[in-house]
């Protein structure tokens, strides 16, 4: 019974941890979409909108629909770099196919959301924007947040490169380093997308 129970066990471990390479593009795209609403919802509730591809800080408030733009950008700038990056070791790559299950990878992020009921908005701010400051202030929350956090980082970059590797058709060392490029310049263009955005709703 233990064998059985051991086995079963395994078996959803390894679903779950290859989850964005086996689910259905249909499903990866509603479940994505699904997140995204979540995620966009949550962010105008609690004050919170995306800074980068796996961040969020602390805002003043915003109308629900900047937020659902904000979230849009992130998936579709990331999407965007990400999917180039594809095309170079494989031009029959699937566009949508790739989109969709890189926003269902994506999800993870969403979880960066809940700090904040736990330590409140000025901490969260500290962690985002002088964490040497939050560590001196209060150590035990800055490195719970801060392990957290990488936790989320981890998943969400490996749960993208189970997407990254479909799209190619194959891993390897050479899959793997173009993943790392692809997202790193992925993240730094959102950053750059996100802050042209940003101040174009400020002047709004």
């Amino acid at each position: 019974m233990r064998g059985i129970y051991r086995d079963w066990m395994v078996s959803m471990l390894k679903r779950m941890v290859n989850r964005p390479e086996t689910i259905s593009y249909t499903n990866a795209l509603l479940w994505g979409v699904a997140w995204l609403i979540i995620s966009t919802i949550g962010g105008w509730h609690l004050s919170l909108a995306p800074s980068g591809v796996v961040d969020y800080d602390v805002v003043g408030y915003m109308p629900l629909t900047h937020h659902l733009l904000l979230n849009c950008v992130v998936w579709i700038c990331l999407a965007s770099v990400v999917y180039l990056f594809m095309l170079m070791l494989n031009k029959k790559a699937k566009f949508m196919d790739s989109y969709a299950r890189l926003l269902f990878a994506h999800w993870p992020v969403t979880l960066m959301l809940l700090p904040l009921f736990v330590v409140g908005k000025i901490d969260y701010s500290l962690f985002v924007n002088d964490f040497m400051r939050l560590l001196r202030s209060d150590a035990l929350v800055a490195l719970l947040m801060a392990l957290f956090s990488v936790l989320i980082v981890v998943w969400t970059l490996y749960w993208s490169y189970i997407v990254f590797r479909r799209g190619v058709g194959r891993g390897g060392w050479i899959t793997w380093c173009s993943f790392i490029v692809g997202y790193y310049l992925a993240s730094r263009f959102c950053i750059w997308v996100l802050d042209t955005v940003y101040q174009g709703l400020l002047v709004g």
